[in-house]
């Protein structure tokens, strides 16, 4: 897991394999996955003091997803949907 100190300064991209998460800070067990940039900021009243960060997919999910790239957002939003409903 990376953090992601200054959210509103991040510059670059989530790596393949990685996702972007809103966490409680300090407590990755709290970790929510966020399908795109536009999303920053709408579940940290979610949280007291929501942590950023790039956090590595499972290996299930990985496998479901294959080696999926960064920008095709629909897929990983498939996987996310298979991911809560299991």
């Amino acid at each position: 897991m990376i953090l992601i100190e200054n959210i509103n300064e991040f510059v670059g991209s989530i790596p393949t394999g990685q996702e972007l998460v809103v966490m409680e800070k300090g407590d990755s067990t709290t970790a929510m996955t966020l399908f795109g940039f536009d999303e920053i900021g709408m579940f940290d009243h979610e949280f007291k003091a929501p942590q950023y960060s790039e956090q590595r997919r499972s290996i299930w999910e990985q496998h479901l997803c294959g080696n999926v790239q960064s920008g095709t957002l629909k897929v990983l939003k498939n996987c996310s949907l298979i991911h809560q409903s299991m």
